[in-house]
């Protein structure tokens, strides 16, 4: 272990960093395009009310998508559709989809009545149909894609959420402001009509943290949770148990994000994973810092002189990306 902890700190101190310029105010999102033959795709947007879609290859704007009259606060493409992304902004107060090949907002969601209280995260389920969103009045809406965002269900909570689908669409995970991430089944017994919010269909609550939730990411075989508490949580699926648990943080942990090393040893125990965690300052003197984690262990620590709002893994792992103020920051020979 010591000798694989120390073989990664000296291939991570040698990495190379490229930045991409373009944003005239603080980005808040990236996200890679997660399609393997489109995994040189990233997509950028913050303050400036402006989504840039970057092509790798050559490091140019390929597409850039105006129309949100506020701060976009995060950005999601469509996982079955290359061409369709969506975007989210609180204090405009509205959903919108847009179409890449026509650089055009084709659907916007906005709510009525008390819902028009800012739309914090979405989530898409992974076949595209549905879309979990949350606003500011701790409510979950669930919108059916195929017919022109309907709202087909939604639940009130008493604490903020986030909402994540699992891989296969039959779970949908709520990280919540009391610590805990709620397992709920998406489908009813037959099948056919997703519910939430029925306390029938919770199948367990992991006691995660001491405070509140604020990041979370479901991949096939993991969970990683990020707590105010100052510490970021790992957890195997199905069995939903706590691998690793990183506590060394002072502050929040805002992001916080495994790459694909989560697979299957030759012995049935699975390989250490490697992830990134982003703190927040205490003072405006203290830097922002991320840091890289393999099994637990330190491996890097970045330290940046702008709060880091969001930061991403290339899907094969060429990349991993963070946005530092107006600028994207991309280090490479992982």
């Amino acid at each position: 272990m010591q000798e694989e902890v120390f073989s990664l700190k000296e291939k991570y101190k040698s990495l190379q960093t490229k930045e991409l310029k373009g944003h005239k105010k603080n980005i808040k999102c990236v996200e890679f395009q997660k399609w393997e033959d489109q995994a040189h795709i990233l997509a950028t947007a913050g303050d400036d009310k402006v989504i840039k879609i970057w092509n790798l290859q050559n490091n140019v704007v390929a597409h850039e998508l105006s129309g949100h009259e506020e701060s976009i606060d995060q950005i999601s493409f469509h996982p079955q559709n290359v061409n369709l992304l969506a975007s989210v902004s609180q204090e405009d107060k509205t959903f919108r989809i847009w179409d890449l090949r026509t650089n055009s907002n084709i659907k916007k969601f906005e709510g009525s009545g008390n819902s028009k209280l800012g739309n914090m995260h979405v989530c898409w389920s992974p076949q595209g149909q549905y879309i979990a969103l949350t606003n500011r009045e701790n409510t979950l809406s669930l919108l059916d894609f195929n017919k022109d965002l309907k709202t087909v269900k939604s639940s009130k909570f008493p604490y903020e959420i986030i909402a994540k689908f699992d891989v296969t669409g039959r779970l949908l995970l709520l990280g919540n402001g009391n610590g805990n991430v709620d397992v709920l089944n998406f489908y009813a017994q037959n099948e056919t009509s997703p519910y939430i919010g029925n306390k029938d269909g919770r199948i367990r609550t992991l006691k995660a943290h001491t405070g509140s939730i604020t990041c979370l990411q479901v991949l096939p075989e993991h969970i990683v949770v990020g707590s105010t508490d100052g510490s970021c949580s790992i957890w195997r699926i199905p069995e939903f148990i706590c691998t690793s648990t990183i506590q060394r943080f002072e502050t929040a942990v805002v992001q916080a994000r495994c790459n694909s090393q989560m697979v299957l040893a030759k012995s049935n125990e699975r390989l250490p994973v490697l992830s990134a965690s982003a703190t927040v300052p205490t003072t405006p003197s203290n830097n922002t810092c991320i840091d890289f984690s393999w099994n637990g262990k330190s491996i890097l620590e970045k330290r940046t002189n702008s709060p880091i709002h969001a930061m991403d893994w290339h899907s094969k792992d060429k990349y991993f990306a963070y946005a530092d103020g107006k600028d994207v920051h991309l280090l490479f020979g992982l």
